[in-house]
C-alpha cells in the first residue's frame, strides 16, 4: 500500500512543479514528508492489499500531499 501512497502523492507533486507552485527537488520533500505522515504516525493504515485499499490509500495520499503543498506556497 505504500506504493498507491508514493504514487499519489509523486503525481501531486509533479502537477505541483508542472503548475510552477514548488521546485523540482521539492517534489522529493513532499513525497517523503507524505510517506513519513502516512506511515510514521500512531494511526496504522490497513495492510490487506485489497483494491478498496489500495484506492482509499491513493486518495490519503493525494490529500495529505495536497496539504503539504498548500502549505509550501
Amino acid at each position: 500500500l505504500s506504493g498507491a501512497v508514493y504514487n499519489a502523492a509523486k503525481e501531486v507533486a509533479l502537477d505541483a512543479f508542472i503548475d510552477r507552485k514548488i521546485g523540482f527537488l521539492v517534489m522529493a520533500d513532499v513525497v517523503r514528508s507524505v510517506l513519513d505522515a502516512v506511515f510514521g504516525g500512531p494511526n496504522t493504515p490497513p495492510s490487506e492489499p485489497s483494491l478498496e485499499n489500495i484506492l482509499q490509500m491513493d486518495q490519503i495520499g493525494r490529500m495529505e500531499a495536497n496539504t503539504k503543498i498548500q502549505y509550501l506556497i
